[in-house]
């Protein structure tokens, strides 16, 4: 089971070929919202990897709680 209802950051790639974008917002996304989970979710164009670009995104969010 779920333990806690920690926020959220979701950062995936339109390019990523290790777990398809639109698996993950049509199918993880939802599940998680409806558990009543707090995300922020961010699509960018690339990979399956965070870029530099997106670090003091990260930084902020974690720096939030």
């Amino acid at each position: 089971g779920r333990i806690g209802m920690p926020k959220i950051l979701m950062l995936h790639g339109t390019q990523d070929r290790v777990f398809g974008v639109r698996s993950c917002v049509n199918l993880l996304l939802p599940d998680l919202q409806r558990s009543g989970y707090d995300i922020e979710y961010i699509e960018f164009d690339g990979p399956h990897r965070i870029s530099d670009e997106h670090t003091p995104r990260i930084l902020r969010f974690v720096a939030e709680d």
